[in-house]
Order: C-alpha cells, then structure tokens, then sequence
C-alpha cells in the first residue's frame, strides 16, 4: 500500500492511504515528526489501519528524511484516524487532538 504524506498547519502530518487519511503530529518553528509506538497506533486504530503501522512509520520517517526534519517514535504521541473517507487528498477540517491550539488556520496541501 502506498502511503501519501502531507503537512497541514496546526502542527499536523496527514498521511493517505486508498480512501483512509491518518494524522500525526509535527512540531513547527523546531520542525520534527513525532510518531506513535505501535501501541498506542493499535489502541485506536480502525480495522483498515490495525496493521498499517510499520509501513506508516517507515514512511512517516522517510518523507521526515527526504524533507530534513528529525523524526522520532514517541510513547507519548498521537495519531488521529479520520473514520470518513478522505476526499481528493485532502484532510478534512475537524476538531484537533485536545493536544493541539486551534488558533491557526487550515493550511492546505502546500508541501515544504
């Protein structure tokens, strides 16, 4: 499965894969991916993602690589599913993780 990566204001990295669209966080001003362990990506994750995770982190961290921008695997961070379809790659506007300021406007798919 290929997996898209795209990052969005308000600190987040939308991943697509077919219909299914994934967030993680990515820290701005001090650019950095955090990705969440497999266990805490399986405690949440919809039947289409259960077992995405390995996959989804090798890519997370290869576009991390490509683009110059640390990547780590975090017991403490977070992954957001989108249970409805993700339409034309693009992330829907929706509430944040309660992690995150809503302050920021939707970026759209501009890519760094």
């Amino acid at each position: 499965m290929k997996i898209r990566y795209q990052p969005r204001w308000k600190e987040i990295l939308d991943g697509f894969v077919e219909h299914h669209h994934f967030s993680v966080e990515i820290t701005m001003g001090d650019l950095h991916v955090y990705f969440p362990t497999e266990e805490a990506w399986n405690a949440t994750a919809p039947e289409w993602a259960k077992d995405l995770w390995p996959e989804a982190r090798d890519g997370a961290e290869e576009w991390s690589r490509k683009n110059a921008i640390p990547f780590e695997v975090d017991q403490a961070a977070w992954v957001d599913f989108d249970t409805q379809q993700a339409e034309q790659g693009v992330a829907p506007n929706r509430s944040l993780p309660p992690t995150l300021k809503s302050t920021s406007s939707v970026r759209g798919s501009e890519d760094f």
